[in-house]
């Protein structure tokens, strides 16, 4: 009997924690906006660093990513991240 394939694994990337509250789904009116641990504000990851994790991350078996926020689109650096991830 053949044993299935595993369905793929996919990992959330938060790369911004800054948010324009633009997104029609976003539940601002209920203040879920930028709910992001005051520890972990102003921490974020340099994007050399982010791709060295994606790079571990395919390593291990993580077969897609998907960038989030905040809002994303505010991070200069989306283009690259989005482009060594689709690389690799």
């Amino acid at each position: 009997m053949l044993k299935p394939k595993p369905d793929p694994v996919f990992v959330r990337a938060s790369i911004e924690s800054r948010c324009n509250l633009t997104c029609v789904y976003c539940p601002k009116v209920s203040g879920m906006e930028n709910h992001s641990p005051e520890r972990l504000r102003g921490h974020g990851l340099a994007p050399q660093e982010y791709c060295r994790n994606l790079e571990h991350l395919a390593r291990n078996g993580i077969r897609g990513v998907s960038f989030t926020g905040g809002e994303p689109t505010l991070t200069a650096a989306l283009p690259e991240l989005v482009a060594f991830a689709a690389s690799i």
